[in-house]
């Protein structure tokens, strides 16, 4: 890597030095640590200069700490034509968005503070411009032919007003979700996700569609919305009271909103204008101001941590999961210096990553049991991947990403389909798949969770059985990175399961894999240079594939690494200890054949090593005792030595016994043979000439 790895002077990372020179005040509340761990991280990520793959995570990262600064963001959505524009030109006292009866607002409108009226176009290609405020209403209104050509290209728009109101909050206004055109979804997904606050808009006239309540429903469950029942002025009063009206409303939105307000933005609009409290007081559209006042603003630190832990949790894995794939890379491609300067590189990164993110950890692991899905998701990754000083627990990680589920967070949905469909729910999986597909917004969304929708999807194609409708699923999430998915394909390529042998092919799958360090990719790949089947033989690169799969824990891969050492094999020199050592180890992870071969290779010896039937007999009642599938002729050879107290071994006859009618029941024939000679002699057993001839 040269001059371009990753050095890290310690004296100069501190987070009090970040906020100073952000010319912010150190402190010590809550989001003021929060946001120098952030500023260290950024800064942490701008050192990251070789690092590829990693640009998304710091332009979101450096999006989270502006948001974390800026006032509060309070979103208004909802259906078209419940008036979400004359609700914010009632709240503002000014006619600033456009209103009309067919949808009307056609791009998302920033709302913000500035000291002079300015309109801001942000443009789809990142590039910015100001324009003069009287071109804003043909900005962005659907219906006016000025900017037609032009509105398709813009991405949003900032219009600063010297509004008191906007000093505390930012207000969007969004086009109703009916006419949310393609190209701004991602547009809308994304300040969705900025947000901290959304306020749902609804009309008296029609409140709560199947429609309404399906997309309330499909919101990040870490917001609560505030509901704005609009349009209160075309009750009748003689049929509908407006109190009972929003009683009933609350009792339908129940669980849903953090309240319910009713207003008339048309008397609220028309009241400022005119200046009338009668209007103003029919509108009740103080009591959206005093809820803002009063309940909004004072929560402020706590929706922004909320907002915070949301984009910073995604960041941190994200950051992770690009510097591991890139390790895995140079690792299985690069030079051992390379590979080694890359890993110091790494470490380094992670252990500040970590250092600066612990708060968020400790943080969430309080706020998870007030049942915060953006905790929840990040305490998921922790146990998934065993960071922080918290080791590996798929069943904990688990049950965190299924609570972040239920509350509608992707991530977590996308974790719990790949889960079932890893433990053969089928059902479940597609159940969660589902919901994840209907959330997920390309471009927006992180590319894994896509990697990891086609992943699932071909997961649960082959477990029922439709081998060749998996490969497309397979073939698109290994497109997008996936190891996992290129295993897959691999396999399906080799064992020709309703699928046509490809061995070329598969070794594209498994090299694709293994460069990325999935383990049973690499012994695949192994044995495929072994037998030079879909590559040429090679012995050396079957060995090192081996080798590296028997140090990722693959017990296939340890047994023919143990196998090489006993028989000289792949260019080593035999070495009967070294092949011990690693058939032990596929053995500690329960692999029979370890067993067995370990087993005999005590009873027989093995190179320069001399049987060793005390350890034989000893490791034989041993996994016996756990697994029954040893050789059972192995454990009638036990049986014997122990009922003989043959070659040193103690004399235990009612143990030996016991292990050579356990070795017959399981049709061994030395314990058949064992048990009829004891019978013939009438040893420990009767004497029983019928019953020895009728032993198998």
């Amino acid at each position: 890597m040269g001059k371009e790895g990753f050095r890290i002077n310690s004296q100069n990372i501190y987070v009090v030095s970040y906020l100073e020179k952000a010319g912010l005040k150190m402190d010590n509340s809550l989001p003021s640590l929060f946001l120098g761990d952030a500023l260290a991280i950024e800064k942490l990520l701008d050192r990251a200069v070789s690092i590829k793959g990693i640009e998304k995570e710091k332009k979101e990262l450096h999006q989270a700490i502006e948001d974390f600064q800026a006032p509060l963001k309070v979103m208004v959505m909802g259906a078209f034509s419940t008036g979400k524009s004359s609700f914010i030109n009632a709240l503002l006292g000014e006619d600033v968005t456009a209103v009309g009866a067919l949808p009307t607002t056609a791009i998302i409108t920033k709302l913000s503070h500035g000291e002079n009226d300015k309109v801001v176009v942000h443009w789809l290609d990142e590039t910015s411009k100001s324009y003069p405020v009287t071109e804003f209403l043909g900005m962005v209104d659907e219906n006016s032919q000025a900017w037609k050509d032009l509105r398709e290209k813009i991405s949003y728009v900032d219009r600063f007003l010297p509004l008191d109101i906007l000093r505390d909050v930012n207000i969007i206004d969004s086009p109703g979700l009916e006419a949310i055109k393609e190209a701004h979804t991602k547009i809308t997904k994304s300040f969705v996700n900025r947000a901290d606050v959304v306020f749902w808009m609804f009309s008296a006239e029609n409140v709560g569609t199947a429609t309404e309540m399906k997309n309330l429903e499909n919101l990040d469950g870490r917001f609560r919305p505030v509901a704005i029942i609009n349009k209160m002025d075309t009750l009748d009063e003689e049929e509908d009271d407006p109190g009972e009206f929003l009683h009933g409303v609350r009792l339908k939105l129940q669980g849903k909103v953090a309240e319910v307000l009713g207003v008339s933005a048309k008397y609220g609009v028309q009241g400022k204008k005119e200046q009338s409290d009668e209007l103003l007081r029919e509108s009740n559209i103080v009591a959206v101001e005093r809820y803002i006042q009063r309940e909004i603003v004072p929560q402020s630190a706590t929706l922004k941590i909320n907002s915070f832990l949301e984009n910073i949790g995604g960041t941190y894995v994200g950051v992770k999961s690009n510097l591991n794939d890139y390790l895995s890379v140079i690792k299985n491609t690069a030079s051992e210096k390379d590979f080694q300067d890359v890993q110091t590189y790494v470490q380094n990164a992670f252990s500040y990553l970590e250092k600066y993110f612990s708060r968020c950890v400790d943080f969430s692991l309080k706020e998870s049991e007030k049942g915060n899905p953006s905790a929840d998701l990040i305490l998921g990754n922790v146990y998934c991947y065993g960071d922080q000083n918290h080791a590996s627990d798929i069943e904990r990680a688990m049950g965190y990403f299924r609570k972040a589920a239920k509350a509608n967070n992707l991530v977590g949905q996308v974790m719990m389909a790949l889960y079932c469909a890893g433990n053969q729910n089928v059902s479940e999986s597609e159940f969660w798949l589902d919901k994840a597909e209907a959330n997920y917004v390309d471009g927006v969304d992180d590319i894994k969770v896509k990697q990891f929708l086609y992943l699932a999807r071909g997961m649960i194609a082959e477990l029922k059985g439709d081998y060749t409708g998996s490969i497309p699923f397979y073939e698109t999430s290994m497109e997008l990175g996936s190891a996992e998915a290129a295993n897959a394909l691999g396999r399906l390529w080799d064992e020709g399961q309703d699928v046509q042998h490809d061995y070329e092919r598969s070794a594209e799958c498994y090299r694709f894999a293994a460069e990325r360090d999935e383990p049973n990719s690499m012994f695949n790949l192994g044995t495929f240079y072994y037998y030079g089947k879909g590559v040429e033989k090679n012995e050396a690169e079957a060995l090192r594939w081996i080798q590296r799969a028997a140090e990722q824990g693959v017990p296939n891969a340890q047994i023919t690494l143990g196998n090489f050492y006993a028989t000289g094999e792949c260019g080593l020199k035999q070495d009967a200890k070294e092949c011990i050592f690693w058939l032990q180890r596929a053995a500690e992870q329960g692999d029979v054949e370890a067993k067995n071969t370990l087993l005999d290779i005590y009873v027989n010896g093995i190179g320069d090593i001399k049987p060793d039937f005390q350890k034989f007999v000893d490791m034989t009642t041993t996994y016996w005792s756990n697994d029954d599938d040893i050789d059972p002729d192995l454990l009638a050879v036990a049986g014997d030595c122990y009922f003989y107290g043959k070659d040193g071994v103690e004399k235990d006859v009612d143990r030996g016994l016991k292990l050579i009618k356990d070795a017959a029941e399981k049709d061994s024939v030395y314990g058949l043979y064992c048990l009829a000679e004891l019978h013939i002699l009438g040893e420990y057993v009767p004497q029983d000439f019928d019953k020895a001839g009728s032993v198998k």
